[in-house]
């Protein structure tokens, strides 16, 4: 059976205007909610992509920090004294010199004084 409401419109019998204004609250809430949610995705999506991009970078620049340095050779200086001041924390000297030589192109442990080394 349908009756005549308030606002002269039809509505089913044993509804009540409350129940309808219950209804309208609940979906904005709901509605409110989920934009919320959207907006949170879409930040959260835009930081990780931002990480993605620049982030790898600066990861590799903090853990390395001599990877730019050079050393100028002076007199006295040899491959195990730069690499014993140089070497990394935990690495062994005879690797640290390995790799200053492959890095430098030395064929041999001969160094000349003003020479200029690329530290690893």
């Amino acid at each position: 059976m349908m009756v005549l409401n308030d606002h002269f419109a039809y509505r089913p019998a044993g509804s009540s205007v409350n129940n309808m204004h219950a209804n309208n609250e609940r979906r904005s809430r709901l509605s409110k909610f989920f934009g919320l949610a959207a907006a949170a995705s879409i930040i959260l999506i835009v930081f990780i992509c931002a990480s993605m991009i620049g982030g790898e970078k600066d990861a590799f620049a903090a853990s390395s920090p001599t990877a730019n340095q050079s050393v100028e050779i002076v007199m006295g200086d040899t491959l195990w004294s730069i690499a014993g001041q140089h070497v990394h924390k935990g690495q062994d000297v005879r690797e640290y010199i390995n790799e200053l030589k492959k890095l430098n192109g030395l064929k041999s442990n001969i160094l000349q004084e003003g020479q200029v080394l690329l530290l690893p």
